[in-house]
């Protein structure tokens, strides 16, 4: 599962948006333990034609490099996932993965001039990247009252699908405003015992401010981040 779980939720966009283009800043803590020192930032931009969704996102270190892209396409209607590619800058690695009616996730992999397949089997309809935004969105007034959300997530290099329970946890502050926080934990209890806790923090409407998690790309794949989107 290489770094697996621990680089699932980093990018997400502003949920139920015109298309455009955004900015995310990512934040590690200070020695207060407040999240005041910028580290990276993401750009994504996002288009629909014909009630598919697509999504790009630039994951960039502070001097400006581009570490990681992620593409998705998804449908609008039921947020299902049509296609992805993820794209490791560094290591020249490109997981490229196609979702069909099976219930199956056709995968190439291409590491520079070597190209593999395989596939991956879901029990249902994965969600990757800035679909999991869209899909507190969609079930915002679900959680807002405290009911919880089951779904299953796939792994960056789309070698690995996790369930997980989404469910509101309480509130917390961003730049001084107030926000539901939507916790997401593993159904699986012994996975759940080494993961970092993961909250998006989501507004009335259902738009994500901000994901406090885990980021890729850090030495420390237990060290929490805060990302927030830029106004």
């Amino acid at each position: 599962m290489k770094n697996g779980i621990f680089i699932i939720c980093l990018f997400f966009s502003s949920a139920v948006l015109a298309s455009g283009t955004k900015e995310q800043k990512i934040f590690a803590k200070d020695s207060n333990n407040q999240y005041t020192i910028q580290i990276a930032r993401t750009i994504s931009s996002r288009s629909t034609s014909n009630e598919v969704i697509h999504n790009r996102i630039q994951f960039e270190d502070i001097e400006g490099n581009t570490l990681y892209i992620q593409e998705i396409s998804y449908s609008q209607s039921d947020i299902r996932l049509r296609s992805v590619k993820t794209t490791d800058v560094k290591s020249k690695t490109s997981y490229i993965g196609e979702y069909d009616s099976k219930n199956t996730v056709k995968i190439i992999t291409k590491k520079n001039l070597t190209e593999t397949t395989s596939s991956l089997l879901a029990d249902s309809p994965p969600l990757i990247g800035t679909m999991i935004s869209d899909a507190i969105s969609r079930h915002i007034d679900k959680l807002h009252s405290g009911e919880k959300l089951s779904v299953d997530i796939m792994t960056n290099e789309l070698d690995t699908v996790l369930g997980f329970e989404l469910k509101k946890d309480g509130k917390g502050s961003i730049a001084g405003k107030s926000y539901d926080k939507i916790s997401m934990k593993p159904k699986n209890f012994l996975l759940a015992l080494f993961v970092p806790d993961m909250y998006f923090y989501v507004s009335n409407t259902g738009e994500v401010i901000a994901f406090e998690g885990p980021v890729p790309y850090m030495t420390d794949k237990f060290t929490t981040y805060l990302t927030v989107t830029s106004n």
